[in-house]
């Protein structure tokens, strides 16, 4: 009996790669201590997410709909893979702020008040920054943050990656 693959399969599969892919980058910054925005590992993390979502797209176009993929559903199989992706990250992040280093957000902080400090900023500045800065910091608002960011950015990037790898049956026929 031959073996077909599904809308869902394909989803489930780039959204844990995607999932996969965002923790491999989180661990890197723990790793290596990097606190602040790096743009190198921000540009790595954008193309990854790009090539992921294209080759779930492409992976639906080509073995489920032959070839054939509208915008529309680009857009609903990027976003569903986000989506899932996107509650992978979350989950992780939760474990990792609260079992694997709860002391991580802590470190931050403490980066922050340093990088304010090299700026010159007075200690009123910092102060009121850092209360501000805390308010951010508690497990439920970091999680909430976590997802909706992840499903936000990743929204966007499905909506660019959904035109490259359209292909209306229309256009083709009319073309054929």
């Amino acid at each position: 009996m031959e073996q077909h693959t599904t809308t869902k399969q394909v989803i489930t599969k780039f959204a844990i790669i995607y999932a996969l892919a965002n923790i491999g980058f989180t661990l890197v910054t723990y790793i290596l201590e990097i606190y602040q925005n790096s743009a190198l590992l921000t540009v790595l993390t954008i193309a990854t997410n790009i090539a992921i979502l294209f080759f779930g797209l492409k992976t639906r176009k080509n073995e489920i709909e032959s070839g054939h993929l509208t915008y529309g559903q680009g857009v609903g199989t990027g976003i569903a893979i986000v989506a899932v992706g996107a509650l992978i990250l979350t989950a992780y992040t939760v474990i990792f702020n609260n079992y694997i280093d709860p002391d991580y957000m802590k470190n931050i902080m403490q980066s922050t008040k340093a990088n304010m400090l090299e700026k010159g900023m007075t200690d009123e500045q910092i102060e009121g920054a850092m209360k501000m800065t805390e308010m951010f910091m508690n497990p439920v608002f970091n999680a909430f943050v976590t997802y909706f960011s992840s499903l936000f950015f990743g929204s966007l990037l499905t909506l660019l990656v959904a035109i490259f790898t359209r292909n209306n049956k229309l256009n083709s026929e009319v073309h054929a």
